[in-house]
């Protein structure tokens, strides 16, 4: 079983492609948002069954939810937040976006405190929410091809490029991420188990010079 890829290592990963040391305080939260977009993105590529869990939680008067005790991995992805009746589902936006929308423009962002849990804030204030989360998002804990820090960050650098630029060329990034996926695709396909072919005789039993 590989190690975790926590949030910290892509963060260092990312980066160390945009030539820096470490990242800025005041961009640990954009790239966080960044990252998270790009695990998610890596999980729809890949034919990987990941469960899902729902849970009902309640927003306080800031529109803060309690999310410490949903069973994440190194990163948390949801398929639906919002009401009960899953109609109007809620947007995932950075959490320095948050301020720009108000209560009932049903968006939602995810930041890490300062214990190092998730938390998740809302535009709702006093607010049931249900929410429907992957259950195991960091597959580089239980799958044989791993999500190593460096591939995740080379698709949160295509969203970063974009949010710097929306007519920027991302095609080189593109490129390199994609040539990423493409060997853990084929790392876990060689480690797939293989079927062997069947002959006539394994189907019908007979033996060599059989002539029934």
């Amino acid at each position: 079983m590989s190690p975790q890829t926590t949030l910290s290592a892509c963060l260092t990963a990312l980066a160390a492609l945009l030539n820096q040391n470490a990242t800025p305080n005041a961009e640990i939260t954009r790239r966080t948002f960044f990252i998270v977009s790009a695990v998610q993105r890596l999980q729809r590529a890949f034919d990987w069954r990941v469960d899902t869990l729902s849970d009902t939680v309640s927003t306080d008067d800031e529109g803060l939810a309690d999310i410490s005790e949903f069973e994440f991995g190194a990163f948390p992805s949801f398929s639906y937040v919002g009401p009960g009746d899953q109609n109007f589902g809620y947007t995932l936006v950075a959490f320095d976006d948050l301020q720009l929308y108000g209560q009932g423009d049903r968006k939602y962002a995810l930041i890490v405190n300062e214990d190092g849990e998730w938390e998740m804030h809302t535009t709702e204030p006093n607010t049931e929410l249900t929410v429907v989360f992957y259950s195991s998002p960091d597959v580089s804990s239980t799958q044989t091809a791993p999500f190593t820090a460096m591939v995740i960050a080379k698709g949160a650098l295509i969203y970063y490029r974009q949010a710097q630029d929306p007519e920027a060329d991302v095609g080189p990034e593109e490129d390199q991420f994609r040539q990423e996926v493409e060997e853990l695709m084929e790392n876990q396909e060689r480690r797939r188990p293989q079927k062997f072919a069947q002959t006539n005789r394994d189907r019908t039993g007979g033996g060599i010079g059989d002539t029934s």
